[in-house]
């Protein structure tokens, strides 16, 4: 049996809504990744506010890629976590097939509605969202400039592209 922990820290001025994370959240994640259950702590006058300790068999259990996220310490806060990280690895993969342009405009596009969800939620900007924006915005410059350099420098000849 295998338990990670994940600990959410008490933040001056912010509220956990523990219902939501109770009743919907954590149920959520367990039910998604195919994990055998879960437990939740609710803080009191500590340093985190809740923690929660999935339990499951294996690292290889159904769904185990967001685990593996969390225990890398991408985890933000639950408004946060899907256009933060959407917009992050969107941003990578863009960095990877940069002649094309698809990923970075999405990763620039996630990114501010993420950082928004955050602020009507009371938490602060996602770390991960500015990430996604700043790769993002790389890469879509990158594929502007290969593409600018490829159309002013390279020709066919034959059936070949020859580039000067």
């Amino acid at each position: 049996m295998i338990r990670l922990s994940v600990f959410y820290p008490t933040t001056e001025g912010a509220t956990f809504d523990h219902d939501y994370y109770r009743n919907h959240h954590v149920p959520l994640a367990v039910k998604t990744w195919g994990l055998d259950g879960a437990e939740i702590d609710k803080g009191v006058n500590g340093p985190n506010v809740a923690a929660v300790h999935f339990k499951f068999e294996s690292p290889v259990t159904g769904g185990m890629v967001t685990p593996v996220l969390i225990v890398a310490g991408l985890t933000v806060a639950d408004t946060d976590t899907d256009g933060g990280v959407t917009s992050l690895v969107l941003g990578i993969c863009g960095a990877v097939i940069f002649p094309l342009t698809i990923p970075q405009v999405l990763a620039v596009i996630f990114a501010p509605i993420s950082m928004r969800q955050s602020t009507r939620a009371g938490q602060p900007r996602s770390g991960l969202a500015i990430a996604g924006l700043i790769t993002g915005a790389v890469g879509i410059f990158a594929a502007l400039w290969f593409w600018i350099y490829f159309a002013n420098n390279c020709v066919v000849v034959g059936d070949e592209f020859v580039c000067t």
